[in-house]
């Protein structure tokens, strides 16, 4: 499905657009997921078992950058208590007065934080996004911030 999705975008895009796209699959049965990525950030993973947050690498190109790209899906086990975060790269390329970046060790450690705290993930969303934009103050937001968490219970 991707291939055909990032050759119709391909051929249809203007050629300064791009579009950055991620799919997956929760078994729930198997705490299996199944994840192809289109140029996305990649989703950070708390493994509740050693209370440590990990990047799960998932390198792609955007959707339409390369018409012939091939969008592996890559599995991940889960266990109750494993979290996974997707945060788009607003986040991350938040920027304060001073021009300095927000960053992934910070996104990382504020996910973490909030994992061993058992935060619900609504909580989690709020605390993730308060502190980006407590950290940029009056610099006025670039780019969409977008958070999705998915807990395995």
């Amino acid at each position: 499905m991707f291939g055909h999705l990032n050759r119709s975008l391909h051929g249809t895009l203007h050629k300064h657009t791009l579009v950055c796209f991620m799919m997956g699959s929760l078994y729930l049965q198997t705490h299996r997921l199944e994840l192809a990525n289109g140029g996305c950030p990649f989703p950070f993973l708390f493994r509740a078992a050693c209370n440590e947050v990990e990047e799960v690498e998932l390198a792609s190109y955007p959707l339409g950058a390369i018409p012939n790209s091939v969008f592996p899906a890559q599995g991940i086990d889960l266990e109750p208590g494993d979290r996974v975060v997707f945060c788009s790269d607003g986040l991350v390329e938040s920027q304060n007065v001073e021009r300095d970046f927000f960053g992934y060790e910070r996104v990382q450690e504020i996910i973490r934080q909030g994992c061993i705290e058992d935060l619900p993930s609504k909580q989690l969303v709020d605390r993730l996004l308060g502190e980006v934009r407590d950290f940029a103050g009056d610099v006025p937001q670039q780019d969409d911030q977008t958070v999705v968490v998915v807990k395995i219970l």
